[in-house]
């Protein structure tokens, strides 16, 4: 007699495999933030703090997108199937981003240089990373009638919680912030954020609305 297909695992064990993964990940971004930093002689500016910053998630994208290979409907960016409507406002969006990314250079390198950093690299990577690939290995072992919810609100709390990951980062920063608060801001406002890009990722099925809602609101964050 023929089986049937195996079951799906459980919601559970897929959190905790990728809570394993989003570890790893943040160590070897921590590390190649180091290794930059050491390369670029030392902390002292925040203007070079920034800009390896933004460039050890440039490196680290790139890394993770040839050791994997993966193909544009894992990382949400596959527009096969979509209205025309979708696919324009979903390229209208990143061009305004990157708009509002080039012309912030008029007001000099530091907006730009912040801009390039969380106005780009880090919510691509962040976007591509969670709305991407974790919220679809959620979205495939959510069941029932809340299943879309299920997806966005977990994915929600693991990207909380993956901030607490910037706290090695953090601490080589030259200004010095105040780490506890500041990763508690960030914990909560990335869980925040998680729930709207999430339900963005969910009604569009793409990445390109919610990074659009990413970019934004760094750019515009105080």
């Amino acid at each position: 007699m023929s089986q049937g297909p195996h079951p799906q695992p459980e919601l559970r064990i897929v959190v905790w495999r990728l809570l394993g993964a989003l570890f790893v990940v943040q160590l070897v971004l921590a590390a190649i933030f180091r290794g930059l930093l050491l390369a670029a002689h030392g902390t002292g500016s925040v203007f070079r703090f920034q800009l390896v910053n933004g460039a050890s998630f440039v490196v680290l994208g790139v890394v993770l997108l040839v050791a994997f290979r993966p193909n544009l409907a894992v990382l949400g960016l596959s527009l096969a199937g979509r209205s025309a409507r979708t696919r324009w406002l979903s390229l209208l969006g990143v061009a305004a981003v990157l708009a509002l990314v080039i012309t912030s250079r008029s007001f000099g390198i530091m907006p730009f240089v912040l801009n390039l950093t969380f106005g780009l690299a880090v919510p691509a990577f962040e976007e591509l990373l969670f709305r991407g690939w974790v919220f679809g290995k959620l979205r495939s072992v959510s069941a029932g009638p809340r299943a879309s919810w299920v997806a966005i609100a977990t994915s929600a709390v693991l990207f909380g919680l993956w901030h607490l990951g910037y706290a090695p980062t953090l601490l080589q920063h030259p200004a010095h912030p105040e780490i506890v608060s500041l990763l508690a801001f960030k914990v909560g406002y990335g869980t925040v954020l998680g729930l709207a890009t999430g339900w963005l990722r969910e009604r569009t099925g793409g990445t390109y609305a919610p990074f659009v809602l990413h970019a934004v609101a760094n750019i515009l964050a105080p």
